[in-house]
């Protein structure tokens, strides 16, 4: 680990992009397996009910992926937990992976019975919610862990200072939870279909089902994409346009920070461009570039989704600085003095005190008469 880290520090790029994957990966893992269970019981009843082998096939291949990165995040986040120092919350880390591992059990169930699920989709549906509420669950729990990270390191601080914590307001704590909160609920649509329409170009080699299933499936992948990414860009829209508002009301809004907001408001916009491109195309398969165009561009989305929704408690730059509270007097004079220098001892010369002068004689009645 060492010799890793060393390198690491000779090459800081590496270590930045390193840091930059780790933010954004594992999150939209996350929102992608929780949201699998359900996409593919979706495919499953549109099988069913308009009696198309094709999404009978798809909702197995989706299936696969959802089994696929279940497994792949509970084997990360084992060694992460296990190469990683323990954190302060390390048991609700610990209870962020069993919802993990029982979700990715649950995935693995779907997937192996796909065949005798094909008559009950159902019992898909409800297996499919099960999973994405347990993954789902291990998300946020993994999340807040990381959001209150700095508030439990000031508390065991307190206490083991003797000390009476003093925490923020509850507001304070959880309202800048709210946002990402509601974005994550639109990834739960999103990410699903944006991995599953990148999944079946991945197995079109493995899975020759031929040119008519991926003409039916694929599209029905990007409108799913396309139109959960839709609802999210406009949901941003809201949110700034509160932002823009209030600022504009306080008149300090200017034409620079006009620019600033609209920018990546449409950069945003270009996923769910390529999307519709593809769902509207009547031969999706020439789409593979634009599908993955849009599939990177809403795992770098989570970027800024994932700083803004583990943002701690404490501001970053009072992070390790934050007060309990204000020391005592008797607390700063705890510090022994520091000793005085033995220097040699010196004789000081006597202080010049003038002399009194001498009183007049007294005169006597001789002297007087």
């Amino acid at each position: 680990m060492n010799a890793v880290q060393a390198f690491l520090a000779t090459y800081p790029f590496l270590q930045t992009a390193l840091d930059i994957l780790a933010l954004t990966v594992p999150p939209a893992f996350f929102l992608a397996f929780a949201g699998l269970g359900l996409f593919s019981a979706a495919a499953q009843a549109r099988g069913a009910r308009q009696r198309r082998k094709s999404f009978n096939k798809c909702a197995r291949q989706l299936s696969m992926l959802g089994m696929t990165l279940g497994w792949g995040l509970l084997i990360g986040m084992r060694l992460w937990l296990y190469l990683s120092p323990a954190p302060q919350l390390a048991m609700v880390f610990e209870a962020s992976w069993l919802l993990l591992a029982a979700a990715t059990l649950l995935s693995s169930l779907v997937f192996f019975a796909a065949k005798l699920l094909e008559k009950a989709p159902w019992l898909h549906a409800i297996l499919g919610l099960v999973q994405g509420v347990l993954a789902y669950a291990a998300f946020l729990l993994g999340l807040a862990s990381a959001h209150l990270a700095p508030v439990v390191d000031s508390v065991l601080e307190a206490l083991r200072s003797r000390q009476v914590p003093e925490l923020p307001p509850l507001l304070d704590i959880f309202l800048p939870l709210a946002t990402p909160l509601a974005y994550s609920l639109l990834l739960l649509l999103t990410l699903p279909a944006a991995f599953g329409a990148f999944w079946l170009i991945l197995r079109r080699r493995l899975d020759d089902y031929g040119r008519d299933h991926y003409n039916a499936t694929l599209p029905w992948c990007a409108s799913w994409a396309r139109n959960g990414w839709l609802a999210l860009w406009l949901l941003m829209l809201a949110f700034n346009g509160l932002t823009v508002y209030d600022r504009w009301q306080n008149g300090v809004f200017t034409g620079h920070d006009a620019l600033l907001q609209s920018i990546p408001l449409l950069l945003w916009l270009i996923p769910a461009l390529l999307w519709a491109a593809a769902s509207s195309s009547k031969t999706p398969l020439r789409h593979k570039f634009s599908l993955t165009i849009a599939l990177l561009m809403g795992i770098a989305y989570l970027l800024p989704f994932t700083l803004e929704a583990a943002a701690p408690v404490v501001p970053d730059a009072a992070l390790w600085e934050w007060p309990l509270h204000d020391p005592a007097p008797d607390a700063l004079q705890q510090e022994a003095p520091l000793p005085e220098p033995d220097l040699p001892p010196q004789e000081l010369p006597a202080p010049d005190v003038p002399e009194a002068p001498e009183a007049a004689p007294e005169a006597g009645p001789e002297q007087a008469g």
